[in-house]
């Protein structure tokens, strides 16, 4: 779970097949506003196990990006682009344990 700075976003992942971070705006006065965030094939974990909101470059920008680590045994960090609701990359990390 993640809330963002302004603490108008908060985040969440679901562990699923194909595992899913919900975002949903807390200030809106209207119905939430509500984006998901689901992992492609490229993904080999069910879950994450950390999320993160990464700022954008302008005060307007505030959650154009995420940054989320998946589950093992194959740890993955992906770095979503929020807004167009794609990932822009996926980075296998390697366990300090595993040598």
């Amino acid at each position: 779970m993640a809330i963002s700075k302004s603490r108008r976003w908060l985040a969440w992942a679901e562990i699923q097949d194909s595992p899913t971070i919900t975002i949903v705006d807390l200030k809106s006065k209207d119905d939430k506003k509500v984006k998901i965030l689901q992992s492609l094939d490229t993904i080999k974990s069910k879950q994450f196990v950390s999320i993160d909101f990464v700022k954008g470059a302008t005060e307007k920008d505030e959650i154009k990006y995420m940054a989320a680590l998946t589950g093992g045994p194959e740890y993955q960090l992906v770095h979503f682009n929020v807004n167009k609701n794609s990932i822009l990359s996926v980075t296998p990390i390697k366990a300090a344990f595993e040598g």
